[in-house]
């Protein structure tokens, strides 16, 4: 009979939330104004969180200004994931799963190297995501998957406005173009 080695489980949750290090990360994908008005309304409620739970946050990134799901690089994604991969941060804390990621690439990215090193997502507008379980990694999917659909219904509904208007011979949504006045 031979022995076979078993994947090492992570300890379980309520074992692992005791003085963790936390990872807050911010994002808004316009900010019109520059204020940066949204991501500190999510940065004071992200702090909130962490210390509710008692954690001690020992980075926070913010991507200010930039879509989750055009591709364009993402600095406080990227320093959030390097975080994640060192073993730094037990615990990445968001206002909600879409500010994380809203393309595949970036959601396997995030979910694996949580997977690998045992580092929880706490939602603030959600749930905590336990990536040591099938059911926490169910949940993150799911979620996932409806955040992926929301932004592709917007797109489908924002460019259908675009084509009527144009039809119309009429102008649809953003700046006023270079050259041309307000009437």
């Amino acid at each position: 009979h031979s022995t076979r080695l078993r994947p090492r489980a992570a300890p379980p949750l309520q074992d692992r939330l005791a003085d963790m290090k936390a990872f807050i990360y911010l994002r808004i994908s316009e900010d019109r104004t520059g204020l940066a008005a949204g991501v500190a309304r999510q940065r004071e409620d992200c702090e909130k969180r962490a210390a509710e739970r008692g954690w001690d946050v020992v980075a926070v990134a913010d991507d200010n200004d930039v879509s989750a799901y055009s591709g364009r690089r993402r600095p406080g994604f990227e320093a959030m994931l390097e975080a994640v991969e060192s073993g730094e941060v037990g615990v990445v804390v968001a206002w909600s799963l879409d500010r994380l990621q809203r393309r595949r690439r970036d959601e396997v990215r995030l979910y694996e190297l949580c997977q690998k090193h045992g580092v929880l997502l706490s939602l603030v507008n959600g749930t905590d995501l336990d990536f040591s379980t099938a059911a926490g990694r169910f949940v993150a999917d799911s979620l996932g998957s409806v955040a992926r659909f929301e932004v592709e219904l917007k797109s489908d509904r924002q460019k259908r406005a675009q084509e009527q208007a144009a039809k119309a011979g009429r102008r649809s949504g953003g700046r006023r173009p270079f050259g041309y006045e307000q009437d």
